[in-house]
Order: structure tokens, then sequence, then C-alpha cells
């Protein structure tokens, strides 16, 4: 039982009053504050990243369309049907027509889920070739060893892809937190790309392309599983026309959504199976 203490002043015994009323408020509004502060980190978090923007367009169709113009669109309608269907929470590296580095989308992804990395990234693009009639569907996933260490495939700013010799690294640490990050997402990068392309493939009418390892300058710094996405070829007539219109982004956004859904399932399973 408390006892006050009549040596103590009434100015100072008010003080310990409202000292004491504090104390106790804060164990019951703690509790609270450190819940909604660690939300983010326990919902399933994807990066959604529309590739290109401002300054660089991306290819551009024979008729005019914009690689950053189709991808926006339909990154933007993935990310609406990740948050309905899975309440995910959803980070568009891009949310309109501005230029956004490599690195800074690789920084947001890295801090996307209450400043840790995000579940997956998944980068959306459109290919091109000097070849008109190839057209066709491919998903890209990260690996250090694509073709071996003598010959190794990089994506460059505008998403086009480039045989190199060696690793391409000059720096000895940077090519080691590479292979790392390789390693500890390997199973997880390769799932997911066929998780992806079976989903792509179910729905879209144009071939699909076998699924490729490769050295990404976009998924060098992320430290998640990850892929980038081609979809058709811009500089096909018949591709650049399918992904002009709202159906089509509509259908490519709902196969990636279905990728991206049997990707958790399997993950979530495997790691039922593991306990």
């Amino acid at each position: 039982m408390f006892m006050p203490d009549s040596s103590i002043s009434t100015e100072r015994r008010m003080h310990r009053l409202v000292v004491l009323f504090v104390a106790v408020a804060l164990t019951f509004v703690t509790p609270r504050a450190l819940a909604a502060s660690t939300s983010d980190a326990r919902q399933f978090c994807v990066v959604v990243d529309p590739g290109h923007g401002g300054r660089d367009s991306g290819s551009i169709g024979i008729n005019g369309l914009r690689e950053k113009t189709a991808v926006l669109d339909i990154a933007q309608r993935l990310g609406q049907l990740l948050t309905t269907n899975l309440h995910a929470r959803v980070v568009l590296t891009r949310r309109g027509d501005y230029y956004v580095s490599l690195e800074e989308r690789a920084t947001e992804a890295n801090r996307a889920k209450g400043g840790t990395p995000a579940d997956l990234l998944i980068s959306i693009h459109v290919n091109a070739c000097l070849e008109r009639t190839v057209n066709g569907f491919q998903v890209f996933y990260a690996s250090k060893d694509a073709f071996g260490l003598d010959e190794i495939i990089q994506i460059d700013d505008t998403g086009r892809q480039r045989r190199v010799l060696g690793t391409g690294y000059d720096d000895i640490s940077e090519s080691a937190r590479w292979d790392s990050q390789c390693s500890k997402h390997k199973e997880a990068n390769e799932l997911l790309a066929s998780s992806v392309a079976d989903a792509l493939e179910n729905r879209l009418a144009m071939p699909r392309l076998q699924n490729a390892p490769a050295v990404l300058r976009l998924l060098r710094g992320l430290d998640m599983p990850a892929v980038l996405v081609e979809i058709g070829f811009m500089s096909n007539g018949s591709s650049e026309a399918m992904l002009s219109t709202k159906e089509f982004q509509d259908t490519c956004a709902q196969a990636l959504l279905e990728g991206i859904m049997d990707y958790r399932k399997a993950m979530l399973d495997r790691v039922s199976f593991e306990r």
C-alpha cells in the first residue's frame, strides 16, 4: 500500500504523480506503437519495378509505343491485383514518367519491408531485336554463373543484353558480395522465374523463350529473390499492338499475379514441410 510522505512538498508530490501517470500510460501505449512499427515487416511485400522512365524511354515500337509507358501500365495493374488478392504491401519503384537510377531502385527494394528487403522483386520490360519477326516473352533471374566464368550476360540500363568476358567486376569485394547473394537466393530465384514463366505461358498468346540466368545490373545490390521479365518485343508489330491495349496489359498483370501466388504457395509449402 502506498503511503504519502508528509515531509515532501505538495509541488514535489504532484511532480511524482505526473511522472507516475506518464509511466503507466506508456506501458499501455508502447506495445501498440511497437505493433504498428513492425506491421510492415510481417506483411508480404512485393517490389514492382517498371523499367526505364523519364529521359530513358527504353525500346520504341515501329508505331511509336514506348517501353516505359507500356511497362508502367502493366506494373500499376499488377500492384492493384497484389493489394486486392494478397493484401500485400506493394512498392512501385516509379509511379509516373520520371527517371529512377538502378541504384535508387535497389536501395528502395532493400528497405521496402519495414527497413528490410522485400520478399521479392519483379522488374517488367519489353524486349527488342533487329529481326522484326522475333517475338515472345522471357524471364531472367540472377545467377553468378550464367555462362560460366568466361562468358556472362549483362543487362544494361536500357534493358539490352550483351555477352561479356569474365565476371564484369573490377572490385573483388563486389564480386564476392554478388556471389553470396546469388548463392543465398539461388533456389528461390529459379522457382520464381519458373512460376512466373509458367503463368505467362498459360495466359499470353506468344511464344515462351527459355528462362535465362543472367548477371543483371539492377539485381546486383538486391538481397531478395528477383526476376526481370521481358514481355514481347517492341520491334515486332503484332507484339507492339497487343502491348498498347488495356486488355493485354490486364492479362499480363493477371499472369504475373498468378506466377507470384504460385511461387509464394510453393515457398510456404516448403517451409511447412521442413518444419
